[in-house]
């Protein structure tokens, strides 16, 4: 029977291949020494956004967002157990530990100025005219002409009811102004009044929020009597952050992620008894979950080498055999683990399983070829002419096989019709 060109072509390969075992033996080793001296520079990226291109026109607006915004992802800290007081004691102990993050040259990122927990009088004088926008839209008409809106109400209650006395004076003063409705007039001095008391208790140092149950008074959840953060049910003070960071890797969040939690044991290491303080957050989270894939990724692939050399003895019920179709197994998985690092660098959230998909599809070539050997020896062939005919036969197969399975795993690279 003729061969096909197929057929020849692998014949000559297979010849090629027999008559210098040696020389591609030691190219092997040194591709497979090569490529395991890469494989430590391979790291397990649990970035959300590295999994879509830059190219692709929504994940570049978003990075267009993020540029100009930064980022939204910050960690916060869940204080929990104890009293409310406790809490308050737990949250006044962690807050400055957190402030002195970034003062060494060791810490790039820095925390100063960027931890929230409780709203003071200070912060309370800039934002409660924000708490009821429309209130503000009924309130301009009583400021003086030509006043600068946005620098009264950035000025908070002494610039607001500063604008506001000015404005009464000349009311009074002015006989040609323009009469207003008692009700209009009363509501105007209600407010003045609520905004003249708490401006007076920020000045005798209290706290507006605690004085006028302010709040309470504007439908506040997330703040308790003291102006503390809280959760919506109460049971829980938070304490949220605000860090630079201009990317979510592992590399960059892992210190800032180390040093909050170094920072809050040693605030609570002699804190109020029973109260805990948990990190939550995306660069929390994305640390810890780079941390469970990397041993993950070690169990599955060794569970995976396990149980393939388990099966392999089942199958060939010899220890010897059962290495030699390991062997190109292990090769493959190294070189394929060293072009990985030499190209990309690292692993991400989807590729970082790929190595048991590796191995079990790569133990099928060298299972087929070993199969056939074996038939051929069976049946009273050499050494050579069985592994010669072995890659004959088999070897179309194998390769339409592995065709198939790449074109597959490129498919998944192509762009969605979304992003065009």
């Amino acid at each position: 029977m003729a061969e096909s060109t197929y057929q020849r072509v692998f014949a000559a390969l297979a010849s090629f291949s027999l008559g210098r075992s040696r020389a591609i033996l030691a190219v092997t080793l040194f591709l497979i020494v090569g490529s395991g001296a890469l494989i430590p520079r391979i790291s397990v990226s649990t970035s959300r956004y590295g999994l879509v291109s830059d190219q692709d026109p929504y994940q570049a607006r978003m990075n267009r967002f993020f540029a100009r915004f930064g980022r939204p992802d910050a960690p916060a800290m869940v204080v929990s157990g104890g009293t409310p007081e406790e809490r308050q004691q737990a949250v006044d102990r962690i807050v400055p530990e957190l402030e002195k993050i970034g003062d060494g040259p060791d810490q790039p990122i820095s925390l100063r100025g960027r931890v929230l927990a409780r709203t003071g009088p200070a912060d309370a004088a800039e934002v409660l005219l924000l708490q009821q926008p429309e209130a503000i839209v009924q309130a301009l008409p009583q400021l003086p002409p030509g006043i600068d809106v946005a620098t009264t109400i950035e000025g908070g209650l002494p610039a607001w009811v500063g604008a506001i006395a000015g404005q009464l004076t000349a009311g009074l003063d002015d006989e040609d102004a323009p009469a207003r409705k008692p009700e209009e007039v009363a509501q105007g001095l209600r407010g003045l009044g609520k905004a003249a008391d708490a401006l007076d208790t920020v000045l005798r140092g209290g706290d507006p929020l605690a004085d006028l149950a302010m709040s309470q008074e504007l439908g506040r959840t997330d703040l308790d009597a003291r102006g503390y953060l809280i959760t919506s049910d109460g049971q829980n003070h938070v304490i949220t952050m605000f860090p630079e960071v201009e990317v979510d890797e592992v590399k960059v969040l892992r210190p800032l992620v180390e040093d909050i939690r170094a920072a809050r044991d040693k605030a609570l290491a002699d804190g109020p008894p029973g109260v805990t303080a948990r990190l939550s957050g995306l660069p929390a989270i994305s640390v810890d979950e780079n941390t469970v894939l990397k041993r993950g990724l070690i169990l599955s692939s060794i569970s995976s080498a396990i149980g393939i050399l388990l099966l392999c003895l089942l199958l060939f019920r010899s220890l010897r055999q059962t290495i030699l179709a390991l062997m190109p197994l292990f090769g493959g998985t190294v070189i394929s683990l060293g072009l990985v690092s030499l190209v990309y660098g690292e692993l991400n959230l989807v590729t970082s399983s790929f190595i048991s998909v590796l191995l079990g599809l790569g133990i099928d070539f060298s299972v087929h070829v070993l199969s056939r050997v074996n038939e051929e020896r069976r049946q009273g062939t050499a050494v050579e002419p069985a592994i010669r005919s072995a890659v004959v036969q088999t070897g179309p197969g194998i390769l339409s096989a592995a065709a198939i399975t790449a074109g597959a795993f490129l498919a998944t690279t192509t762009p969605s019709s979304a992003s065009r």
